[in-house]
């Protein structure tokens, strides 16, 4: 892989799809991870050095449904998020579905330190999706480059 980003080779077409069948299959092992990082990397290198501006910071708030047992997969994704190379900023409005109205669950001490600094917004009742996307009010999402909903 690696071609440059302008000319794939039909190897690296091949190669890719071959990696997004596996994937499809939801096979997983250490060859397919490292091939699969070494494309990913091989890409963001690619367009860093197509980039003909300057790079900005890119601010995401991260707006997700959650119960008290997704919390520890959402501090993992944000330690993995806060170590990015390129500097990027990660905030989180969290919508605790399943707790009692306004008693928004308090995290334990090993998810605090991980989570806080980037919590936005926490809200705690039922409700749907867009009963909590009014919640982004334009003040929360001022300065955003992209919303994960």
């Amino acid at each position: 892989m690696g071609s440059g980003l302008c000319a794939p080779s039909p190897a690296d077409d091949l190669q890719v799809s071959d990696m997004l069948r596996r994937v499809a299959r939801f096979e997983s092992n250490h060859d397919l991870q490292g091939s699969w990082r070494s494309y990913i990397t091989d890409l963001v290198n690619d367009l860093e050095s197509a980039s003909p501006s300057p790079r900005r910071t890119l601010r995401v708030l991260v707006a997700s449904l959650v119960s008290t047992g997704m919390l520890e997969t959402v501090a993992y994704n944000m330690k993995r998020l806060s170590r990015n190379r390129a500097g990027d900023v990660f905030k989180l409005a969290l919508f605790h579905y399943l707790a009692e109205e306004g008693q928004v669950p308090s995290l334990e001490s090993s998810m605090e330190s991980t989570l806080r600094p980037h919590i936005a917004l926490e809200h705690a009742g039922g409700g749907c999706k867009p009963m909590f996307w009014r919640r982004l009010t334009p003040d929360l999402v001022a300065g955003v480059g992209y919303l994960w909903v």
